[in-house]
């Protein structure tokens, strides 16, 4: 799964293997990286991490994920640098200083997690001081619940799902789907990366870069599950149809995991109807480029 990094012209090379063939549907979204202060890329908790560290690390990362839904999807994420040619570092209101972000599990987006955010929007503004570009991916040191232990989440994704409900759902729920940008606004996602949970099958970077993927197809409208309408009722997975995501989709039943199950796994699927929709919420992603949609 690993890639081959190569700084200076990374974002250019990618963009021109996206989009040089006249036949090609790449859709290209830029990957706007930060990383939390004190999130170690093999050092000790609460060491500041140099900037070549964290940059080639976190981009690294970004690579091996977008080889993920390259595959499934054909859609590619360029780790972009900022104007010092670094992925910023930032400081997180709030943190414990250790590169921690506070985010019990199930429940609503933290200030920490806001915080992160935000800083991470603002470490980029002068790189793009028109408006801000691409998806933020803000990779941390662990996630921890209110009593500082570590939660049992690898990512978070405060995922805007206030589009599942509009028109009764059939917007995002029914073929063709009708996505708006308001659906794809503040979404943004945390990875922790000292303690990620993985099956005995899967490497460190192999987990990094699963569940990087996983919490991009967030950032992109899809929900958890199979990716597959198991009960044939034009509907799919859990937002779309709870019962089928009950009934099918909850690992360790579910014989055919894709990317987006919620337990963790070293499966690399993007299903048709995942790709699908994936695609259809790219067109609104700032600074996207390639197409058709979907």
């Amino acid at each position: 799964m690993r890639a081959t990094i190569s700084f200076g012209l990374i974002a250019l090379v990618l963009l021109f293997v996206g989009c040089s063939s006249p036949n090609s549907k790449r859709i290209t979204i830029i990957a706007r990286a930060c990383v939390v202060q004190g999130a170690p890329w093999d050092f000790g908790a609460g060491k500041a991490t140099p900037a070549t560290t964290r940059t080639n690390a976190a981009t690294q990362v970004i690579l091996d994920a977008s080889q993920i839904w390259q595959t499934g999807a054909d859609i590619a994420f360029v780790p972009v640098l900022d104007s010092q040619g670094e992925i910023p570092e930032i400081r997180v209101q709030g943190s414990d200083g250790k590169g921690d972000i506070d985010q019990p599990q199930d429940s609503s987006p933290t200030p920490q997690t806001k915080a992160a955010i935000q800083a991470c929007d603002a470490a980029w503004q002068s790189t793009y001081p028109k408006g801000l570009l691409g998806i933020p991916m803000i990779f941390a040191r662990t996630i921890v619940n209110d009593d500082g232990s570590n939660s049992r989440q690898n990512g978070i994704e405060p995922q805007n799902t206030t589009g599942y409900a509009r028109n009764g759902g059939k917007d995002l729920c029914d073929r063709p789907y009708k996505i708006v940008q308001g659906d794809l606004t503040g979404n943004a996602f945390v990875i922790a990366t000292l303690n990620v949970d993985r099956v005995s099958s899967s490497s460190f970077a192999e987990a990094l870069a699963t569940t990087t993927a996983h919490e991009i197809g967030h950032s992109l409208m899809l929900a958890h599950g199979d990716g597959r309408d198991n009960d044939n009722n034009g509907r799919w997975d859990q937002v779309c149809d709870p019962l089928e995501y009950s009934q099918y989709d909850l690992a360790p039943s579910d014989p055919n995991p894709s990317i987006m199950n919620a337990a963790p796994s070293n499966q690399t699927l993007i299903t048709p109807l995942q790709a699908e929709l994936a695609r259809s919420a790219a067109q609104f992603v700032p600074g996207v480029v390639g197409g058709p949609f979907p």
